[in-house]
């Protein structure tokens, strides 16, 4: 399982708020089967067992990797990373 605290301004602790949390809070969608996480600048990202890549937080440069550029307060599939990513390494604005 995948817990989160500190400054959640733009979602990066996805739980769907943007409440700042000083203890551990699950991250919605993130129960079992994390394998490997990154932060970077205001995101995070998650690869699941098998190799299925989730990002959440602050994407105003698209560092989440959807298609978008919208906030995302809870993981999201990023496009093209179903399957067999090997690691994740998150940046300031990019991942």
């Amino acid at each position: 399982a995948l817990y989160c605290w500190g400054n959640n301004a733009y979602g990066q602790l996805g739980d769907g708020t943007t409440t700042q949390r000083t203890t551990p809070i699950l991250v919605s969608g993130m129960s079992s089967s994390v394998v490997s996480v990154s932060s970077g600048g205001y995101h995070a990202c998650a690869m699941k067992t098998g190799g299925v890549l989730y990002c959440w937080g602050r994407n105003v440069y698209g560092q989440l990797g959807d298609g978008s550029q919208t906030q995302r307060k809870t993981p999201v599939l990023v496009s093209g990373m179903s399957a067999n990513v090997l690691s994740v390494s998150g940046g300031w604005l990019h991942t």
